[in-house]
């Protein structure tokens, strides 16, 4: 195991209880370069890694509140629809993402209408000289920890268009700051999430409308912790998953933890199979958390389902002694995919 630089490790904390002030310079930077998308068509968002999960969290957004879908691509292509005059957004924090850019390029030659939200490198450059529409970030963090720089962007950017409004993602960003406390607490959700994960493997049922929450658990849970994780979403896996479950034997079942993450916006439908799930998993022996959002307003809600995954990552990686900051699987790929 590689020993943990504990100043890496607090420098992680910082910046994951940096998310409130990070959204609020984000979205100051993106109103300074806003991004009015033309017709009614998607807009489309290109990135990867932890630089997509900004396009993810203001989709699930959009798709609640928003006047046009949002769709994200992480891809080195575009979709086959993809033609002249479609709105889209490249995002990458580092400004050197291979799949981003080679998306970006092939944006511009298609003739898309385009924006960059970035920290710099070759995709500020390029959207410079091509006098395309930027907002430049503040760069030198890890871009899975440069997520309320990047999302605080396109909001800003956006908003006077699609949304959120300066009044309502201000309003998120104050109710996220009251949740500052309970966020690390060793009696709040994070840590009762990671409790739960000890020993076990982790998995995350979200309800569908917060499935970039899920994905983000599961990313941050392999960064962070090093630790695999897996999700899927609330109704789709009593389509599927359910079989399985209803047929593991018991010794398998505990072996892992479930983390099921729902709120007040999610209709009784919902919320009726979230408590089903939560007492059949119960009953073949898995560990289950039950996470109910408390937000009331979907901005907020994402928000406060992000920072609770983040967190967990984090106690995670603590009780493992776990250096959350390194990221050698995907620096010796870099390596090979450059030679």
């Amino acid at each position: 195991m590689t020993p943990v630089d504990e100043a890496g490790a607090l420098r992680m904390r910082d910046l994951v209880r940096d998310l409130p002030a990070q959204l609020s310079r984000g979205f100051t930077i993106g109103r300074n370069s806003p991004f009015a998308p033309k017709g009614q068509g998607p807009l489309l968002l290109l990135g990867i890694g932890g630089s997509s999960i900004a396009g993810d969290l203001l989709s699930a957004y959009a798709n609640q509140k928003g006047s046009r879908p949002l769709l994200t691509s992480r891809s080195f292509s575009l979709p086959a629809w993809a033609g002249p005059g479609m709105p889209a957004i490249a995002v990458s924090y580092s400004g050197n993402t291979a799949e981003t850019l080679q998306a970006f390029r092939e944006a511009k030659r298609r003739g898309l209408d385009l924006g960059v939200v970035t920290s710099g490198g070759e995709l500020a450059k390029e959207a410079r000289e091509a006098g395309i529409p930027s907002s430049v970030v503040p760069g030198g963090l890890p871009p899975r920890a440069a997520v309320g720089l990047l999302l605080g962007a396109l909001c800003g950017m956006l908003s006077a268009t699609l949304g959120p409004s300066p009044s309502t993602f201000e309003a998120a960003v104050h109710t996220l700051e009251s949740q500052a406390p309970e966020m690390t607490s060793p009696k709040g959700r994070a840590h009762g999430v990671a409790e739960a994960w000890k020993d076990r493997e982790l998995m995350v049922y979200v309800s569908e409308r917060l499935t970039p929450i899920g994905r983000r658990w599961k990313t941050q849970s392999e960064e962070n912790a090093k630790h695999l994780g897996h999700f899927d979403t609330i109704p789709e896996l009593l389509h599927n998953a359910i079989v399985a479950w209803d047929t593991l034997s018991r010794t398998e079942a505990e072996r892992r933890a479930v983390a099921i993450v729902h709120g007040p916006l999610d209709p009784p439908e919902v919320e009726r199979r979230c408590q089903y799930l939560k007492g059949a998993l119960e009953d073949r022996g898995a560990r289950v958390v039950d996470v109910r959002l408390s937000a009331t307003e979907p901005l907020a809600e994402l928000f406060e389902g992000l920072w609770i995954g983040d967190h967990a990552s984090l106690v995670k990686a603590d009780s493992l002694g776990i250096d959350p900051i390194p990221i050698r699987g995907i620096e010796k790929m870099r390596a090979e995919m450059a030679r």
